[in-house]
């Protein structure tokens, strides 16, 4: 009878440990595994190939040379006999060139920062700070093309608060003194020898440019191969001797090589986006000529035309070109983050049991962070990106529609046995 007693006094305890292990082994597993997340943001893909080419415009060669002075900028559209720049005969004469330019600046800003209308300093702080954020943060990003530029609008914002909070009542004794110093330069400089215009068109400088040592026509009517072949010989040749060029109207033409499959994205285009890394950056939309395969080569030739020039884009010869067939708006997820459950997934299902399979019977999602539990989450497949990194989803995603994630959703993109409701 005493032995039965203490059996159980041993078994009564053991079985209310059991839960308390139970609970204890619970905790322990939630512990243990950790979880990677990742918050959904919107975001912007594009279906892009880049390509050799040759940007192809009707150009004429500006003859001149010598020391030289530019009168007009790189892209300005000019007529026939426009002075496009002069021929000093002496260093003296090219830095009081420089420095009339100079002046000329410096008196019209001095005479806009005097015409201001508003009088409210807010307004005019306010206009000072963002030319200075501007001005760093094209520092930082070493754009130093645009610092002029931003240089002149913080000078005009801090002239105009000046004049405003009476600091200073006009700037007219400074522009009669390099007005006076203007008059005597142009003096100095009467008389030079200019290079005229041989035609219409738009100007662009030798030191920016490149000229085509083979006929446009030419160029477009090679086959894919020679194409290839001109391009690493060399399509294009220095400006010795040169002034510039003038491009004839606004339509220019990029003639590239690609591969076959590349090709093939082509079809059913009528139009693409164009640019060039590095040298011009906006995308333009240009129109699709022609596509020519090269089956015995692996290669094709495309021939796509523009009809907008800037200043980049008058700089362009051969080059390497960014083309955008389209562009995909949604959530960005981590495709890491996929997974493919049955069409109505158990809560006791297990990650082992919801591999990732793509029968008919089971649909992609990824698993959400709902507070402390993991929520099975549907997704529609917009757009992956090249490397298979990231896909996008829906922006309107809603519980029972067909994309489930939402915007700041935290997508669990790392962890072992997911399943719907799991504590997290």
């Amino acid at each position: 009878m005493k032995k039965k007693k203490r059996s159980w006094a041993v078994i009564i305890p053991a079985l209310f440990c059991i839960p308390a292990l139970y609970v204890a082994a619970q905790i322990y597993s939630a512990t243990k595994v950790t979880y990677e997340y990742e918050t959904v943001i919107q975001y912007q893909m594009t279906d892009s190939m880049e390509a050799e080419g040759v940007v192809l415009y009707q150009e004429t060669p500006v003859q001149g040379e010598g020391m030289l002075g530019y009168l007009v900028r790189d892209g300005e559209r000019v007529s026939n006999g426009t002075s496009l720049a002069e021929v000093y005969t002496s260093s003296e004469q090219a830095k009081a060139s420089v420095r009339l330019s100079e002046i000329g600046g410096q008196i019209d800003l001095l005479e806009k920062s005097q015409n201001t209308s508003s009088t409210k300093i807010d307004v005019l702080m306010a206009q000072r700070s963002t030319a200075i954020y501007n001005l760093l943060d094209s520092m930082d990003k070493s754009k130093w093309n645009t610092i002029p530029s931003l240089q002149k609008d913080y000078l005009l914002a801090q002239n105009k608060l000046q004049i405003t909070t009476g600091e200073i009542n006009n700037f007219n004794p400074l522009i009669d003194e390099l007005k006076q110093e203007q008059e005597q330069i142009n003096k100095q400089l009467s008389g030079l020898n200019s290079i005229k215009a041989p035609a219409m068109g738009y100007f662009v400088s030798a030191e920016n440019t490149q000229l085509l040592n083979v006929d446009r026509a030419e160029l477009v009517a090679m086959p894919p191969q020679a194409l290839k072949n001109a391009m690493q010989d060399g399509v294009t040749k220095n400006m010795d001797g040169l002034v510039g060029k003038i491009v004839s109207g606004y339509t220019w033409q990029f003639c590239g090589v690609t591969t076959i499959e590349n090709s093939e994205r082509f079809e059913n285009q009528k139009t693409v986006r164009i640019s060039f890394p590095g040298k011009m950056e906006q995308p333009l939309t240009a129109s699709v000529v022609s596509v020519e395969k090269d089956a015995e080569n692996g290669i094709a030739k495309f021939v796509l035309q523009c009809d907008y020039v800037n200043a980049d884009v008058l700089k362009l010869g051969k080059e390497t070109a960014r083309i955008d067939f389209a562009t995909y708006t949604g959530l960005r997820v981590n495709a890491d983050a996929v997974r493919y459950v049955r069409e109505k997934p158990n809560a006791a299902d297990s990650e082992q049991q919801t591999a990732e399979t793509t029968g008919e019977n089971y649909v992609p999602g990824v698993y959400v962070k709902y507070g402390n539990l993991a929520r099975f989450r549907r997704i529609k497949e917009l757009y992956r990106d090249s490397t298979g990194t990231y896909i996008l989803v829906p922006i309107d995603g809603a519980l029972g529609k067909e994309s489930e994630v939402r915007l700041y959703d935290e997508v669990i993109i790392a962890g072992q046995e997911l399943y719907d409701g799991k504590l997290l």
